[in-house]
This record gives C-alpha cells, structure tokens and sequence, in this order.
C-alpha cells in the first residue's frame, strides 16, 4: 500500500512541467526516502529500471553545471554526453564549448568521444614520409601518361628536374602533325 508521502512524489514525478534533473532529483527522494532499489522504483512508476538509471545518473553533474545545461537549452541526451568526461574544467570546458557552437546532441557526442580519444598526432617524420610516397604517385602516374600517349604516336617529352625544394616537371607536347608522329599522319 502507497502511504501518502509516496503518492506526493509519485504525482510530482509525472507532472509534465519538471525538467529532466528535477525528474532526476524526485527519484532520488523517492530511493532516499522508501529505500527502494531502482528496480522497485522503476515499477512504482511502471517505467524501465534503465530509464530509473539514466535519469540518476543526470545527479552526477553539478549544481553549476545542471544550470548551464538548463540555460544553454541543452537536452538530457547532452547531458548524458558530457556525464562522459570526468568531472572538473575538462567537463565545463566541453560544457561551454557544446553551448557556445549550438551543438546537436550527434555533435555533442561526436565531441565528447573525440576529447576522450583525440587522434594523435602525426611527427614530422611520418608526414614527410607519406608526402614522399605522394610524390612519387604522382610521378609515375605523369610517366605512365606520357607512356600512353607515346604508345598513340605522338612525339611527347617529359622532364623532370630536381630544385631541390621541388621537382620541376616539363611535358612538351607537338601542336603539329609533323611533331606529332607517324600514327596521327595515316
């Protein structure tokens, strides 16, 4: 049977003008003051015992920042989203950042997971090695070209020259037919 005090935070618990961590904040009495496990409270309410869970885990925020979330228009899932990260500047840093660039929560949490896995950094080393392989892409590719059109008989040349900070590359292409070779003059 459901004492009265129950029922208050029952009733309170559905009013559809609560927000998500005043939601949160009425379950939390409701297991302070009941003892009852979330599952318990989860069928006091006939919601799921994850959904009891989920709206806990909201608490985890701080006073200061439950009220940002609350100003900057925020939604629960950013909440959950910055629940991510460990509390302290980490959090209010992404805290601002997700407010001030209006982020949706697919880029809220595509931020977060970025800050909690940033990419590392490429050295020097591994850059001018992949450049280097670049290059040399791009050069056999100008020498398979000129090979083609070779192989369709027109006279071209390729040169290329080393500058030290760059590789000059030279094509000379005939305008003519007479430069052009023996398979355009047929």
């Amino acid at each position: 049977m459901k004492t009265s005090g129950e029922m208050a935070i029952i009733e309170n618990l559905q009013r559809e003008d609560l927000n998500f961590f005043e939601q949160a904040a009425a379950l939390q009495k409701l297991i302070d003051v009941y003892a009852y496990t979330q599952e318990q409270a989860a069928a006091k309410l006939s919601v799921s015992q994850s959904y009891v869970a989920n709206k806990l885990r909201l608490l985890k925020l701080s006073p200061e920042e439950r009220k940002a979330v609350l100003r900057g228009g925020l939604t629960e899932r950013h909440a959950r989203a910055l629940l991510r990260l460990p509390e302290g500047a980490e959090r209010e840093r992404a805290l601002k950042a997700i407010i001030g660039k209006g982020m949706n929560v697919a880029e809220a949490d595509k931020y977060v997971a970025k800050l909690l896995d940033p990419a590392p950094e490429r050295s020097p080393e591994r850059r001018r090695t992949l450049i280097l392989k670049d290059i040399r892409l791009f050069l056999n590719s100008i020498d398979k070209a000129v090979g083609l059109v070779s192989q369709c008989g027109i006279n071209i040349k390729s040169e290329k020259v080393d500058k030290g900070e760059y590789i000059e590359v030279c094509l000379i292409v005939p305008k003519t037919k007479e430069g052009a070779g023996a398979a355009l003059r047929r």
